[in-house]
């Protein structure tokens, strides 16, 4: 996957250790590190991976409010666009913080959890 950045994302120890946790069949995962830690990134990453190799996975990704969902949605759809072949395997659809994905005929939806949003 690129990141904005134009290089690919080599994931960090810390973030293959919480997606060891979440592929291995935990059912909760809390990942609580400090602010800049690239939470977003991996979150995004790790949502489209799932829904690319799991059938009709519905990988629901939510954010505390609906700024930080359109962050997490952008850096997913940045992926989508940024990243080599991606735009056969996943479909962005931007109005509704949604990615489609092709190969699994699962999706992506990013949601907040702001109380004073429609999302709430």
């Amino acid at each position: 996957m690129v990141l904005d950045t134009g290089e690919y994302w080599a994931a960090e120890d810390f973030q293959l250790e919480i997606a060891e946790d979440l592929f291995s069949g935990v059912p909760e995962v809390w990942v609580v590190i400090p602010e800049g830690n690239a939470k977003t990134t991996l979150m995004s990453g790790l949502g489209l991976y799932h829904g690319d190799f799991t059938p009709t996975a519905e990988v629901l990704l939510a954010a505390a409010s609906r700024d930080q969902a359109g962050l997490l949605f952008s850096q997913a759809a940045g992926f989508v666009s940024r990243s080599p072949g991606f735009s056969n395997r996943f479909r962005v659809f931007e109005g509704y913080r949604r990615v489609k994905c092709l190969n699994s005929g699962g999706r992506l939806q990013v949601l907040a959890a702001d109380d004073r949003t429609g999302d709430g």
